[in-house]
């Protein structure tokens, strides 16, 4: 994916190691040969895995209540929240018990069986990332299903007051931030999930030969975080399969880190609070289009089971012309029945 100056992942990544050996060791040094081939991997496995997913549906939508929807239609913007606060705590937690899997299945056997030093230092970097994932796995992520009526959806999502389900064209969401963002489909089978992860430990230890060793710290701890960027886009992206109904899809922002956390050049880091937390989140705003303020690719407000439905719609309504949206959003009340 190329960046809006221009550079691709690679390059940029290349960039951001380049300022950080300074920062880091205090003098000038150039990058080492197995970090620039660590960040090449980086870059062709991401534009893989990217591309290999689904094509989206023509719209996504997101389910909120209707404090979230006064705030998004009001503010034009998204809230990407940290995966690691957001509502089912296992789902990193899931992705990691199946990396710790992979790796600890190939590397049971005898000690003949022919493990060179890179060997250890690949899955020496995997194992710090194990071993440290809250710290190294820093995604943050928007919501969103293809179905825009579902019963599940509401009664999650509604509250007492009912919900509302936010219709999103999906080419205005990846162009959200000026680019930096990547659009997910969610797997739920476990089998293709741990397909997926036998594929980046594979290709991340090809990288690596005998003759290349990752002699100073600093740069295991680099490739440590590196390996964090890859796997956080796979751990963001599987979910249990008791979920699949959902069908969902995720807006993810990987804040790079290398091995600490940069300078944001597209979001700055916001904070709300929740259940006595302090709750890391980005904000996802539209680029700005010849000086003027962009929209959010907003396409449809479904108004979910309420008691007064139409007085709902008429809110809705109200709402969208005051930010100038009337024109250019349909309004859509559920078909699902309500319970109280």
């Amino acid at each position: 994916m190329n960046q809006p100056d221009g550079l691709s992942d690679v390059e940029q990544g290349a960039k951001a190691l380049e300022a950080m050996t300074g920062e880091l060791l205090g003098v000038e040094r150039p990058v080492p040969e197995v970090m620039n081939r660590v960040l090449q991997f980086f870059g062709e496995w991401r534009a893989r895995f990217l591309a290999g997913g689904p094509t989206p549906p023509s719209c996504l939508y997101h389910y909120t209540g209707v404090d979230a929807l006064v705030k998004i239609v009001s503010t034009n913007e998204l809230w990407g929240t940290n995966a690691v606060f957001m509502n089912d705590q296992t789902e990193i937690s899931h992705a990691a018990s199946l990396l710790a899997r992979v790796v600890e299945a190939d590397t049971s056997g005898p000690p003949n069986a022919g493990f060179s030093t890179s060997r250890v230092s690949s899955d020496g970097a995997i194992r710090q990332v194990l071993m440290q994932l809250h710290s190294y796995i820093e995604v943050y992520v928007a919501c969103f299903c293809v179905e825009p009526d579902l019963l599940s959806q509401w009664r999650g999502y509604g509250g007492l007051g009912g919900g509302y389900a936010i219709g999103f064209g999906p080419e205005g969401l990846k162009a959200l931030g000026g680019g930096a963002l990547s659009l997910v489909h969610v797997v739920y089978d476990e089998a293709e999930q741990e397909r997926q992860i036998r594929d980046l430990v594979n290709g991340w230890r090809s990288v690596f030969d005998p003759e290349m060793l990752l002699e100073d710290g600093w740069s295991q701890g680099m490739a440590a975080a590196l390996f964090a960027q890859a796997f956080g886009l796979l751990a963001t992206s599987f979910k249990n399969k008791a979920f699949a109904e959902e069908q969902e899809w995720r807006l993810l922002y990987l804040r790079p880190r290398f091995p600490k956390p940069l300078p944001d050049e597209f979001f700055t880091l916001d904070f709300r609070t929740h259940n006595g937390l302090a709750v890391p989140f980005v904000r996802f705003v539209p680029p700005a289009e010849s000086g003027s303020v962009a929209q959010l690719p907003i396409e449809s407000i479904h108004v979910g089971p309420n008691r007064y439905p139409n007085l709902a719609a008429s809110g809705v309504w109200h709402l969208l012309n005051r930010y100038g949206l009337g024109e250019q959003v349909k309004i859509v009340i559920s078909a699902a029945p309500l319970r109280t």
